[in-house]
């Protein structure tokens, strides 16, 4: 299957220094990516582009302007999990391999992507791991975990296949005197190019034996191979001896890359460059690289873990390029604020202990990325950020930790820490500082659920004053807040309840605390193992558990025992059954219009604001999503941006709703004009809340007419009966709900 595709730029290279880069928000029904970049794997050289292969996705540098391009599946590519990235440079193309086996062929002259699918396809591969790829006499061999393949690039099929040769692994391939050499786990071994028969294990010899053998290329008339990690030489003698590179043997290498006819070898240490014709090897020293190649300018263009790209001119002057991005891809919690995005990094581990992740929190404000930063050293010392609260009045952030208390931060910028030396808050067992949900009450009082010990709830007053509570159970987690200031929290590991229910002593209504769990009676949860909670804006309770979803709609009976949790049965497409069934809830958030974000091992739901019907599934299959497990979820209100954390990084999706007040706000209609030959939805922002919108031509004809999802109103561009209207200016007439306020917007509409 081939598709068009285009090489766009999407961020401006400013210096030769390090950078930020900006990615701007798309609109409804777009997709973007936030992964992270710093990380090196793979660089080639196709024309004037680099080509980058990061911990996802790729990216290329244009040399002469300088431009700068991320790629993923929502740049038409199959997958994000690349295993090889190789240029051929004979064909112009560019071939992925990604970790499932899957092909894509990027064909640089077309600018057209081909899939290859074949090797997914086919279960009888087992295990597959992908080593090596080389493009030698007109076919490209794949060395994996599985053995050999021959791919016709031409033909786009696999030609043959070496998995019953005993040849697994195999780790490198090379064509070489009229033979095919194999680098495996105990050697090298050969076969005959023609004439023989490499499918049969017999047909080949070996011709190094030992432990394994990597990075066979062909260069001046010579074989080089890294072998039980010496980088080592063969020019085809019958005895079979290889001759070392270098004195000093043994070294971590890690890429062997033919550039411009010199060969260059990328170790820990740095660069040994080969040059046909001699013996001499010229040496650059550069620390912890994992790839490196030379260009036609004869730049050193090389990267490793968290470097970036780097560039290294002949002169020894060195140039860093870097893409604005999160630090890591892994997220716990997805919070908006005021058109801003705070993602923690960490939380709890599976037996809900300490992961000890020091990814710390990224903050996404005017489309920039922005990490936890290094200093003060206070609060680099803090790891497993998981809950967040933000006060939404004034924007100050909370940070729960899986191990080192609570940050609090203002404008940003971190202000203090509270852990057991300065708050009530205690250590489980005397060794860490577990805080797995806070939130904030109507009065902007601080509430922390301290998991795992004997006072398990504190609370700080807005004047400074801790305060500690005993419940019911120790196991406190994720905690939310409902107008009524009760405090719902998940029991993790507690082994009898799913949730626990608290209101403080006030006045002479004593403290009050209600545990929730499986049966009638007890709360009637799905399950008792509760992943996510959710105050939507009718003060209900969405409860997610491993098997399902439940509501609690009626919080001022929560402590009322005959008062249980509702399952809500929906008829979908004719199926008869409870809202989302069994699926495993790992986080809900609530978007401008009070509908529900889902996030599930199964991918995304996007549920109507009462539960009556599921409006949208995205998973791997029909979008860009990089996993179907999503971890969290969150929603920017500004824009209605949907911000997924799935296992294999962050990715983000135009809503069409916004928070929206009971007034017109900046209205604004996108695309206007709108052309011909444009098929997406038209967007109107800047709504009241559930306004009306009517649109008519000049005359009055109502053409279309719908209501706002919170501030956002979209029209796919067709009239009633399904066509498209004709040329001309067209008037959209909107008003809140009340019929209190109206405005009349124009749309130039082009046939």
């Amino acid at each position: 299957m081939s598709q068009r595709f285009v090489l766009s730029a999407y961020f401006l290279l400013i210096s030769v220094a390090l950078f930020a880069q900006q990615t701007n928000y798309n609109g409804v029904g777009r997709w973007r990516t936030h992964f992270p970049y710093k990380d090196v794997r793979q660089i080639q050289e196709a024309g004037d582009f680099i080509f980058v292969l990061p911990e996802k996705g790729f990216f290329t540098f244009h040399q002469p302007s300088g431009e700068i391009n991320v790629y993923s599946k929502v740049n038409g590519f199959s997958d994000i999990d690349i295993s090889i990235m190789r240029y051929i440079e004979s064909l112009n193309l560019m071939v992925f391999v990604y970790a499932t086996g899957n092909i894509d062929i990027l064909d640089l002259k077309t600018n057209t992507i081909t899939n290859l699918p074949d090797i997914t396809r086919k279960n009888l591969f087992g295990n597959k791991v992908f080593y090596d790829l080389q493009y030698m006499s007109n076919k490209a061999y794949l060395s994996s975990s599985f053995g050999l393949l021959v791919i016709d690039l031409k033909k786009l099929e696999i030609s043959d296949s070496y998995q019953n040769a005993n040849l697994t692994p195999v780790y490198s391939s090379a064509i070489y005197k009229d033979y095919i050499y194999a680098g495996t786990s105990k050697g090298i071994v050969r076969t005959k190019a023609t004439g023989g028969n490499p499918a049969s294990g017999s047909s080949w010899e070996n011709v190094k034996s030992g432990f394994e053998s990597r990075l066979l290329r062909v260069f001046d008339d010579k074989l080089f191979a890294v072998n039980d990690s010496i980088y080592q030489k063969y020019d085809g003698n019958s005895s079979n001896t290889w001759e070392n590179v270098k004195s000093n043997p043994k070294r971590n290498v890690v890429s062997l890359e033919i550039c411009h006819n010199k060969l260059v070898e990328t170790h820990w240490g740095g660069y040994l460059i080969s040059k046909p014709g001699t013996n001499a090897v010229d040496s650059v020293r550069e620390n912890r690289m994992l790839f490196g190649i030379i260009d036609m300018s004869n730049k050193i263009w090389t990267g490793g873990s968290g470097s970036g790209l780097i560039n290294i001119k002949p002169s020894g002057d060195y140039g860093y390029l870097g893409i604005n991005g999160p630090n890591g891809l892994t997220s716990n919690t997805i919070a908006g604020w005021n058109g801003e995005i705070w993602v923690s990094s960490g939380g709890p581990g599976f037996v809900y202990g300490p992961t000890f992740n020091g990814g710390g929190f990224y903050h996404f404000n005017e489309n920039l990325w922005e990490n936890r930063p290094d200093n003060p050293a206070e609060l680099r010392a803090m790891f497993d950020f998981g809950a967040i609260a933000i006060n939404q009045g004034n924007g100050d952030v909370w940070m729960g930790t899986h191990g080192t208390g609570i940050a609090h931060l203002q404008n940003g910028k971190f202000v203090e820490r509270f852990d057991t030396n300065n708050s009530t808050l205690q250590k489980q067992a005397n060794l860490y500082t577990l805080v797995p949900g806070i939130g904030l009450d109507s009065k902007g009082n601080l509430w922390a659920a301290n998991y795992d010990v004997e006072r398990c709830l504190s609370s700080r007053s807005v004047n400074g004053k801790w305060q500690s509570y005993k419940l019911s159970t120790r196991f406190v987690g994720e905690m939310v807040i409902d107008g009524l200031d009760q405090k719902w929290m998940a029991t993790p590991r507690s082994n009898g309840s799913g949730l626990v229910v608290f209101k403080e002593a006030s006045g002479n209504k004593p403290q009050q605390d209600r545990l929730l769990m499986k049966g009638k009676g007890s709360g009637d949860l799905p399950s008792n193992r509760v992943n996510a909670l959710l105050i939507d804006k009718d003060n209900e309770i969405w409860i997610g558990t491993d098997e399902g979803l439940a509501v609690f709609f009626n919080p001022a009976r929560a402590f009322d025992y005959e008062e249980d949790a509702q399952r809500i049965i929906v008829d979908q497409n004719g199926v008869v059954g409870y809202l989302l069934g069994s699926e495993s809830i790992n986080d809900m958030t609530i978007d401008g219009a009070n509908r529900k974000w889902v996030a599930t091992n199964n991918g995304a739901f996007l549920v109507e604001k009462d539960g009556t019907s599921v409006l949208q599934h995205f998973t791997i299959d029909n979008s860009p999503l990089p996993s179907n497990v999503i971890k969290s979820v969150g929603v920017n209100g500004v824009t209605g941006e949907v911000f997924f954390g799935t296992e294999n990084g962050i990715v983000s999706y135009g809503g069409d709703a916004t928070e929206a007040g009971d007034k017109h706000s900046n209205v604004k209609i996108y695309p206007n004009p709108v052309r011909q030959n444009y098929e997406g939805n038209i967007t109107i922002s800047g709504l009241p809340d559930y306004a009306t919108v009517k649109i008519t031509d000049v005359s009055g004809r109502i053409v279309y007419e719908t209501l706002s999802n919170g501030g956002i109103a979209t029209w796919n561009g067709r009239m009633f009966n399904g066509n498209r209207p004709q040329t001309g200016i067209y008037l959209i007439f909107s008003s809140n709900k009340n019929d209190e306020e109206s405005l009349v917007s124009k749309m130039l509409f082009v046939h």
